[in-house]
């Protein structure tokens, strides 16, 4: 059964949310997360990894907000590009500020499938 929804929007809004249920949905069983880093120890293999990866980052800061500023999807559907503005907070520190750039593969199932993460 293919996603019924926008599957990137919906992604950012359980991130957001911090729904990590709605977030675990949006992805594939086999997803892979690559980082900014763009290197193995910075790249989560599986669902399951992934999602427990993004609680424990942001489970670091004392805020973290996500606003989504714009989706683009290829026309067949199967890629999108994500550009967010993401605010973390540091414990003790201020706001810090990473303009987000992200690459996405959706699979058959309408899935997220791979994402690669750029800070621009």
């Amino acid at each position: 059964m293919a996603y019924q929804g926008d599957v990137v929007a919906d992604f950012y809004t359980a991130l957001h949310a911090h729904d990590w249920d709605r977030l675990a949905a949006t992805m594939s069983d086999d997803v892979v997360r690559i980082g900014v880093r763009d290197n193995e120890a910075d790249t989560c293999r599986g669902k399951d990894r992934y999602v427990e990866y993004v609680k424990s980052v942001i489970g670091r800061f004392e805020r973290h907000a996500m606003q989504v500023q714009r989706i683009i999807y290829s026309p067949d559907g199967k890629f999108a590009t994500a550009e967010t503005l993401e605010t973390i907070q540091p414990p003790g520190g201020g706001p810090i500020y990473l303009h987000n750039l992200k690459l996405i593969v959706i699979d058959d199932a309408g899935l997220i499938k791979r994402d690669r993460k750029s800070v621009v």
